[in-house]
């Protein structure tokens, strides 16, 4: 049974709805790349007419939408519109989620979205512009992202593909870096010392044993690939890479390297 106090909430809720409702303004028709009217669709080479002109679509029709919150403009289908204005807020607010004018204040001032000022990655102020050049990146116009987070989500989102391309860069980068721990890490544990480039003369004797720093230990016969200097452990991989991976990984475990 409904209740007076449910009853008088429905036909609120009903007026309300069919006010705002009545309110919408009319918003562009979002056309797929290509389509809109004037555009030219290609046609085969070999076909008698060079192309069409698109004169007009047909599409549902579309309505502004603000949220009421954050003062963000958004779309909605037209026969989609009435199920939108009825949304509410999560936290239980009777407010509604979406309004058909533009957010103002008590004085009648328009109130626009709060904006950051963080760049897009692509952006071509970013600091790391002259790197994503160097990939053949092209660049972005957005800057004013609200985050850093926001400015990887774009990226993530509205870049897909310059994304993917920084992301393997990154990868490539670290195996190459870890492919060098490995190496030194062996090396040291065969007694050989893998050393960094000298910027200035040492000052210890030429008979000294340490040389800038690094304990120069006693050479050791040159071992197989993935034979421990310490025990008598020998990888089985059948590669030369996974070998040495595995030997680093065993001198980690077993010695501590």
């Amino acid at each position: 049974m409904v209740t007076e106090s449910k009853l008088a909430e429905l036909v609120e809720r009903e007026a309300s709805v069919e006010t705002r409702f009545r309110d919408a303004l009319d918003a562009p028709e979002p056309y797929p790349e290509g389509e809109a009217p004037g555009d030219v669709i290609p046609t085969a080479e070999d076909a008698p007419v060079k192309g069409f002109v698109v004169a007009e679509t047909e599409g549902g029709g579309w309505k502004w939408i603000w949220n009421v919150r954050t003062y963000e403009r958004s779309k909605s289908l037209a026969y989609m519109l009435r199920q939108k204005l009825t949304q509410r807020f999560e936290d239980g607010a009777k407010e509604y989620v979406w309004n058909t004018k533009q957010p103002v204040d008590a004085e009648g001032n328009v109130l626009y979205p709060w904006r950051g000022n963080d760049l897009c990655i692509l952006h071509a102020d970013h600091p790391d512009r002259e790197y994503h050049a160097s990939l053949g990146l092209p660049t972005c116009p957005k800057a004013n992202l609200a985050s850093g987070y926001q400015s990887r989500r774009h990226a993530q989102n509205r870049h897909k593909d310059e994304w993917g391309v920084i992301e393997e860069e990154r990868t490539n980068v670290r195996r190459e870096r870890e492919e060098r721990m490995q190496e030194a890490t062996i090396a040291l544990a065969q007694g050989r010392v893998v050393e960094e480039p000298v910027t200035e003369e040492p000052t210890v004797e030429p008979d000294a044993r340490a040389h800038v720093g690094i304990l120069m230990m006693d050479p050791q016969p040159e071992l197989p690939a993935g034979q421990c200097p310490h025990c008598e452990w020998v990888s089985q991989g059948k590669k030369k890479v996974t070998r040495k991976s595995s030997l680093f990984q065993h001198l980690k475990r077993k010695h501590g390297g």
